[in-house]
């Protein structure tokens, strides 16, 4: 029988210690994830686009209006990404459903207000009508 290649454990134990120490140090690392702001400013759109009710207040969200997503109506941008941090829709006669809304590109948003609007899927309007923190 062939002897089998034993392996230097204290060189195991340093590169393992240096892989683990690797692994916690990204752990530790803040995870921000960002989406652009093209592609925030079309998930709005789509929404728009199905609700029954728009009101003449979210005119700015249009395709033609794309690279001014910070400017639009109801939305704050973060300085630092020029992404929607804030969307405000409190009191804005909106109608149909956030069922539709696709939350996958707001992750950074902090605050999302939809109070007092005819919104179907009202637990969700109440759940998404808070800050995040």
């Amino acid at each position: 029988m062939k002897k089998q290649k034993e392996l230097n454990p204290q060189c195991f134990s340093s590169s393992s210690f240096l892989l683990l120490f690797h692994v916690v140090l990204l752990s530790l690392l803040p995870l921000k994830i960002t989406c652009s702001a093209r592609t925030q400013a079309e998930a709005l759109i789509r929404w728009k686009n199905t609700l029954s009710v728009v009101p003449p207040s979210l005119d700015s969200w249009s395709l033609s209006n794309l690279n001014n997503l910070c400017n639009w109506t109801s939305i704050t941008c973060d300085d630092a990404t020029a992404t929607v941090s804030q969307i405000n829709l409190s009191n804005s006669d909106l109608s149909g459903s956030i069922s539709q809304f696709n939350f996958t590109p707001f992750a950074n948003v902090t605050r999302l207000d939809l109070k007092n609007n005819a919104m179907s899927n009202v637990e969700k309007e109440r759940q998404y009508s808070h800050q995040f923190y």
